[in-house]
Protein backbone atom coordinates (compact mmCIF):
# COMPACT_ATOMS: atom_id res chain seq x y z
CA UNK A 1 0.00 0.00 0.00
CA UNK A 2 1.40 3.38 -0.91
CA UNK A 3 1.71 6.47 1.24
CA UNK A 4 -0.84 8.37 -0.82
CA UNK A 5 -3.55 5.79 -0.07
CA UNK A 6 -2.78 5.84 3.65
CA UNK A 7 -2.98 9.65 3.70
CA UNK A 8 -6.25 9.58 1.77
CA UNK A 9 -7.79 7.07 4.19
CA UNK A 10 -6.64 9.08 7.23
CA UNK A 11 -7.97 12.30 5.70
CA UNK A 12 -11.32 10.70 4.92
CA UNK A 13 -11.67 9.41 8.48
CA UNK A 14 -10.78 12.78 9.97
CA UNK A 15 -13.18 14.62 7.68
CA UNK A 16 -15.98 12.20 8.55
CA UNK A 17 -15.44 12.64 12.29
CA UNK A 18 -15.35 16.44 11.84
CA UNK A 19 -18.61 16.32 9.87
CA UNK A 20 -20.22 14.11 12.50
CA UNK A 21 -19.12 16.43 15.33
CA UNK A 22 -20.28 19.54 13.46
CA UNK A 23 -23.76 18.13 12.76
CA UNK A 24 -24.04 16.98 16.39
CA UNK A 25 -23.01 20.42 17.71
CA UNK A 26 -25.49 22.15 15.39
CA UNK A 27 -28.29 19.88 16.55
CA UNK A 28 -27.48 20.45 20.23
CA UNK A 29 -27.34 24.23 19.78
CA UNK A 30 -30.65 24.27 17.89
CA UNK A 31 -32.32 22.08 20.52
CA UNK A 32 -31.11 24.24 23.39
CA UNK A 33 -32.36 27.44 21.78
CA UNK A 34 -35.58 25.75 20.58
CA UNK A 35 -36.47 24.60 24.09
CA UNK A 36 -36.13 28.06 25.61
CA UNK A 37 -37.64 30.16 22.81
CA UNK A 38 -40.83 31.97 23.81
CA UNK A 39 -43.29 31.99 20.91
CA UNK A 40 -45.40 35.14 21.04
CA UNK A 41 -45.52 36.59 17.51
CA UNK A 42 -44.95 35.73 13.84
CA UNK A 43 -41.21 36.35 13.98
CA UNK A 44 -40.67 34.07 16.96
CA UNK A 45 -42.98 31.46 15.40
CA UNK A 46 -40.93 31.50 12.19
CA UNK A 47 -37.75 31.13 14.23
CA UNK A 48 -39.30 28.25 16.17
CA UNK A 49 -40.26 26.52 12.90
CA UNK A 50 -36.77 27.03 11.46
CA UNK A 51 -35.16 25.52 14.56
CA UNK A 52 -37.61 22.60 14.39
CA UNK A 53 -36.58 21.91 10.79
CA UNK A 54 -32.88 22.10 11.70
CA UNK A 55 -33.45 19.55 14.46
CA UNK A 56 -35.47 17.25 12.17
CA UNK A 57 -32.87 17.37 9.40
CA UNK A 58 -30.11 16.82 11.96
CA UNK A 59 -31.91 13.66 13.11
CA UNK A 60 -32.05 12.39 9.53
CA UNK A 61 -28.39 13.23 9.01
CA UNK A 62 -27.52 11.43 12.24
CA UNK A 63 -29.14 8.26 10.90
CA UNK A 64 -27.28 8.58 7.59
CA UNK A 65 -23.98 9.29 9.36
CA UNK A 66 -24.48 6.23 11.57
CA UNK A 67 -24.69 4.07 8.47
CA UNK A 68 -21.79 5.90 6.85
CA UNK A 69 -19.62 5.42 9.94
CA UNK A 70 -19.68 1.66 9.37
CA UNK A 71 -18.52 2.20 5.79
CA UNK A 72 -15.77 4.62 6.80
CA UNK A 73 -14.59 2.14 9.44
CA UNK A 74 -14.50 -0.63 6.83
CA UNK A 75 -12.42 1.54 4.48
CA UNK A 76 -10.09 2.52 7.32
CA UNK A 77 -9.68 -1.06 8.48
CA UNK A 78 -9.08 -2.33 4.96
CA UNK A 79 -6.79 0.34 3.55
CA UNK A 80 -5.00 1.92 6.48
CA UNK A 81 -1.44 1.29 7.55
CA UNK A 82 -1.33 -1.95 9.62
CA UNK A 83 0.39 -0.23 12.55
CA UNK A 84 -2.15 2.61 12.55
CA UNK A 85 -5.01 0.10 12.36
CA UNK A 86 -3.55 -1.81 15.30
CA UNK A 87 -3.30 1.29 17.51
CA UNK A 88 -6.74 2.53 16.46
CA UNK A 89 -8.21 -0.83 17.49
CA UNK A 90 -6.35 -0.71 20.82
CA UNK A 91 -7.64 2.80 21.54
CA UNK A 92 -11.22 1.87 20.63
CA UNK A 93 -11.12 -1.21 22.85
CA UNK A 94 -9.62 0.78 25.72
CA UNK A 95 -12.24 3.49 25.34
CA UNK A 96 -15.06 0.94 25.29
CA UNK A 97 -13.65 -0.73 28.41
CA UNK A 98 -13.39 2.65 30.13
CA UNK A 99 -16.99 3.54 29.24
CA UNK A 100 -18.33 0.20 30.49
CA UNK A 101 -16.41 0.30 33.78
CA UNK A 102 -15.13 3.79 34.59
CA UNK A 103 -12.35 4.27 37.13
CA UNK A 104 -13.61 4.45 40.72
CA UNK A 105 -12.33 8.02 41.16
CA UNK A 106 -14.70 9.23 38.42
CA UNK A 107 -17.59 7.07 39.58
CA UNK A 108 -17.72 8.72 43.04
CA UNK A 109 -17.97 12.30 41.76
CA UNK A 110 -21.57 13.49 42.24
Amino acid sequence: MNTETVQLVDSMGQRFRTLQKTINDLSIDAAMYHSTLPVHDDVSRNLFNALSRIMAISDQLHMALSLMSEDVKTVEDTLSDPLTAFWREQLEEGFEDWIVSPPMANAKVH
